[in-house]
């Protein structure tokens, strides 16, 4: 499946470049609620370094699993030609760390560890052993590592606050807000006011609704008087404006003692917002 164009995030994409150009050890803590972009982030900042770095994602399992699978990661980066066995791990962490460190002795070396907190959660000594492996070998690397993780009461309470092991060493750390409603223009296209006229009217005549002529030309008027902005021109917008017309023909036909069959399915320019109004009813935003 192709992978949809990245948007947006340039702040955040300047700081990966300025502690990726660092010439000591930096430590990114990156959080944020879940789908809110921080593994595409990640992972697309990599894709434009991929030469020196890795990014590796925690599972909910159990801890040796864990350190099994960081194990074959490491393991297989250093060694492409020879991957490791199946059942390949280090001993401990602190084994899997000092690795880590050699891997950036000579030269810049990135590690992006995501899903940090499926690790703290199944062991509460992680966050501890990590501390240790970075005063030890880490700091005195060339390493760039990143913690990325969704629980947000975790990650503030075992990592960011004043008392928890890794409270200042961290070189940054970035709370990801969902992206800008903007960028939803990347996402659905521009539309000319005809075009934007076909989509109302068929998802009419899909729902069972007919726009009259007077209607039509009202529609018509209220999308060309829509600002051409970051936010114009999508087909959600034309749905909402249909999701009101119908909201606005129902509260007039209620109205009628005995309506008709057409009177049921007839929208008419009294059901469009007027030009410079914002629909008022919609289930979509």
């Amino acid at each position: 499946m192709l992978e949809s164009e990245f948007v947006g995030r340039r702040a955040e994409l300047v700081l990966l470049d300025n502690l990726w150009q660092s010439s000591r050890a930096t430590l990114l803590i990156l959080y944020g609620r879940r789908r809110v972009g921080k593994t595409r982030l990640l992972t697309h900042w990599l894709r434009l370094h991929s030469d020196r770095g890795l990014y590796w994602v925690a599972e909910p399992t159990s801890s040796h699993e864990q350190l099994r699978a960081f194990s074959q990661a490491v393991y297989n980066y250093s060694t492409p030609d020879a991957p490791a066995p199946q059942e390949y791990t280090y001993a401990n962490w602190e084994q899997a760390f000092r690795e880590v460190a050699k891997l950036a002795q000579n030269q810049r070396f990135t590690l992006l560890i995501d899903e940090v907190t499926y690790l703290m959660a199944v062991n509460p000594n992680f966050i501890g052993i990590l501390q240790k492996a970075w005063d030890q070998w880490l700091s005195k690397s060339n390493l760039m590592l990143v913690l990325s993780g969704s629980q947000m009461g975790m990650m503030q309470k075992q990592i960011l606050a004043y008392d928890a092991p890794l409270y200042g060493r961290t070189t940054a750390h970035v709370n990801l807000p969902p992206m800008p409603f903007w960028t939803t223009k990347v996402f659905f296209p521009d539309y000319s006011d005809d075009e934007l006229w076909s989509i109302f009217s068929g998802i009419g005549e899909k729902a069972g609704y007919r726009p009259d002529e007077e209607a039509e030309a009202a529609v018509r008027a209220w999308f060309a008087a829509v600002p051409r902005d970051k936010g114009f021109g999508n087909g959600r917008l034309a749905r909402n404006l249909f999701e009101d017309a119908v909201a606005r023909q129902a509260g007039r036909v209620v109205a009628i003692e005995e309506p008709t069959d057409d009177d049921l399915t007839t929208l008419t320019a009294a059901d469009s917002a007027k030009p410079g109004e914002g629909p008022r009813h919609s289930n979509t935003a």
